[in-house]
């Protein structure tokens, strides 16, 4: 039998030539801006309020017009990769409450997107979210959902990028870019983003009242004053939460509804930051099984929402004490069941349900950032400044593809 030339053979190809690009030459590693706190991460906290009013403000005519080159289709799917992905949960969410499925959106991963073409055909529409315009994987996918048939809206903080180029509409949003690689007020900006356009999707395609999304919108315009007011009341709190805690063996966080995307998104952020194993997921899902690893060395974050999941929330903020482990829960002020509870908590103002994690991300930033810089680390260059982690990095996201 005759073997087909190169079988049996390890053939050796550049890291360009398996991702079709061309070589470009290596990127030096981070220099830090700050060595100290404050970082810029912290500047980036703080300016979060400011960019979700630029956002709120300057988005909402672009995201009502892309929305009216969608009002044909008949699915609208979120995409996104990190910190942006979770943008576009919270997003997608954020959108689709409260509206009985008259609706039909998903977020999807975008490689889920790019590689296999989950969830996309010409009768979708695709909100892509990246942060810098030029994340890979989200603009391949909105470049093979378009290809597909799909109609395409770029959500980003930079004109003139690659995702404007696989988008039929594209939005700029907040004020201005992230400063810090730990990204996180471009969280709360690509996550409105989204949110406008979803909303406007609904009211070009399914005809929803014009006073419903009015509405939503003007409740949306009045979390910045409330998410300043947890800042000021709440940066010492989760400082000292994070001192209490720095020898803790393991994070776990748990949400529900629009709470989960926040709870992935602040495990996210003290992986990257302080380089711990947080693990993050839905209430009940945590409630199945992975609580079976808490013991007195663990520290469970739980979000209790005032919604209809908010008693299989109590039930793991008791359980978690049952078995020894030490529960924060994230609570509405004046909430009786949780002070009689005896765990420690972080009290939030009282919002309704789908606004919540819009203000309950502030005090994890700020628990994530403290847990950072109390263990000598430099929350705005990641592990970058480790020659091996900067290697790592460069294989994954070769230079000019995040």
């Amino acid at each position: 039998m005759t073997v087909p030339s190169g079988v049996g053979k390890r053939v050796k190809r550049t890291a360009a030539q398996r991702g079709g690009m061309s070589p470009v030459a290596p990127t030096p590693p981070p220099v830090p801006e700050r060595t100290a706190h404050p970082y810029l991460t912290h500047d980036m906290i703080h300016g979060i309020p400011a960019a979700a009013r630029a956002t709120l403000r300057d988005a909402a005519g672009p995201a009502a017009r892309a929305a009216d080159g969608m009002a044909d289709r008949s699915f609208l799917a979120f995409t996104g990769c990190g910190t942006a992905f979770f943008a576009a949960v919270l997003g997608q969410r954020l959108s689709a409450a409260g509206l009985d499925g008259r609706v039909r959106s998903e977020a999807l991963p975008a490689l889920e997107i790019s590689a296999y073409g989950r969830g996309v055909d010409r009768h979708a529409g695709v909100v892509g979210v990246s942060h810098s315009g030029i994340t890979k994987t989200t603009v391949d996918a909105l470049r093979s959902a378009r290809a597909r048939g799909a109609r395409t809206v770029g959500i980003t903080h930079f004109a003139d990028r690659p995702i404007s180029s696989a988008s039929d509409a594209t939005i700029v949003v907040g004020d201005g870019p992230d400063r810090s690689r730990c990204h996180t007020k471009c969280f709360v900006t690509g996550a409105l983003g989204s949110a406008a356009v979803g909303l406007e999707w609904g009211a070009a395609h399914a005809r929803l009242p014009r006073k419903d999304v009015e509405e939503r919108m003007a409740a949306l315009r009045e979390l910045p004053s409330i998410q300043e007011r947890v800042l000021r009341s709440q940066e010492r709190i989760c400082e000292e939460l994070a001192e209490s805690h720095l020898g803790r063996r393991s994070t776990y966080l748990a949400g529900s509804g629009p709470d989960e995307p926040i709870a992935l998104e602040a495990a996210l952020k003290l992986k990257e930051t302080s380089f711990i194993g947080a693990e993050a997921m839905e209430t009940e899902q945590f409630l199945h099984g992975p609580w079976q690893p808490l013991d007195s060395d663990s520290l469970v974050f739980v979000l209790i929402p005032g919604g209809p999941a908010r008693g299989r929330s109590v039930d793991l903020l008791h359980a978690a004490r049952a078995v020894g482990a030490h529960a924060v829960a994230l609570a509405t002020e004046g909430d009786g069941e949780v002070e009689k509870s005896g765990a420690e908590a972080v009290w939030l103002p009282a919002v309704d349900e789908f606004l919540s994690p819009l203000v309950n991300i502030i005090p994890l930033y700020l628990y994530a950032y403290y847990a950072s810089v109390k263990r000598g680390n430099n929350p705005d260059v990641l592990r970058y400044l480790e020659p091996r982690y900067w290697a790592a990095r460069e294989i994954i996201f070769p230079p000019g593809t995040h």
